[in-house]
């Protein structure tokens, strides 16, 4: 037993890359974990790096960590991995929104248990909680024996296709109601960065949208996939655009300016 943490690091400041492995060590030596913290600082997207950090985890139990960000110390997750047969812990995470900015606190329900069930998917699989690769764990083996990897190249979207692998792979799953993750927000990570091959990666990720509709039969994934590409779509508009950005229609700009405008006063704690 024990955990393989996966930090990609690139370009991320220094005083922050220690601050989380300082709270990997300390929940560690609080919970009596065996662990290796997988720092990688290779100049490629995060995809790469986590498929390279995969490669050389070595403990059963797998946690994609950001290098800005923490883990929670005083937590049940390590009690939990020594007696689980699940497949995927998951858990809760605090999103924080700068230094002064909004905390949004997020748990999961008790749905989350065994293989999920058509209505637990339906409900669950846009919110950050089912997406987020950062608030579980996974066993390695599990994703070893299912060849489950990131997709490379494919940014943003590479953690929902990795769940919805582990989904097709009918893993099981376990919530634990305990908070386990700080997620900080700030303007200079990896997520307000320009990702060039968005385009790719919304088609990617729709065609896995509709193999998993094909299996479990759910008809309504056609209009939440249509909803999710439509967002992502919005919000990397004027990257994509550059120049061009004049065409984007009237009522698209607008949605663009309203996230900008949710997302600053997210940071000033509105």
């Amino acid at each position: 037993m024990g955990i393989s943490f996966i930090v990609p690091a690139y370009k991320t400041p220094p005083v922050l890359v220690e601050r989380c492995l300082a709270s990997i060590d300390l929940f560690c030596r609080l919970n009596n974990v065996q662990h290796e913290a997988i720092v990688l600082n290779d100049a490629v997207v995060q995809s790469v790096a986590r498929n390279r950090g995969l490669l050389r985890a070595t403990k059963e139990w797998v946690w994609f960590v950001d290098a800005d960000d923490e883990v929670f110390c005083e937590n049940s997750i390590a009690a939990r991995i020594e007696r689980t047969d699940a497949d995927i812990l998951i858990f809760g995470m605090v999103q924080q929104w700068g230094e002064h900015g909004r905390k949004m606190i997020m748990l999961p329900s008790k749905e989350f248990c065994g293989e999920l069930g058509r209505e637990c998917i339906i409900k669950e699989h846009g919110g950050i909680l089912f997406r987020s690769l950062c608030n579980k764990v996974f066993r390695r083996s599990f994703l070893r024996r299912n060849h489950i990897m990131m997709d490379e190249g494919c940014e943003p979207c590479e953690d929902g296709m990795f769940i919805v692998r582990c989904l097709m792979a009918r893993a099981k799953w376990e919530a634990i109601e305990q908070l386990g993750y700080l997620y900080w927000r700030r303007p200079g990570s990896s997520l307000f960065r320009f990702c060039p091959t968005i385009e790719t990666a919304i088609c990617e990720e729709n065609d896995l949208w509709d193999e998993l509709t094909d299996i479990l039969c759910i008809g309504s994934f056609d209009k939440c996939k249509w909803r999710g590409r439509r967002g992502r779509r919005m919000i990397m508009e004027n990257n994509l655009l550059g120049e061009n950005a004049y065409n984007v229609p009237l009522i698209d700009r607008a949605f663009n300016w309203l996230v900008s405008v949710r997302r600053f006063l997210r940071f000033r704690g509105v």
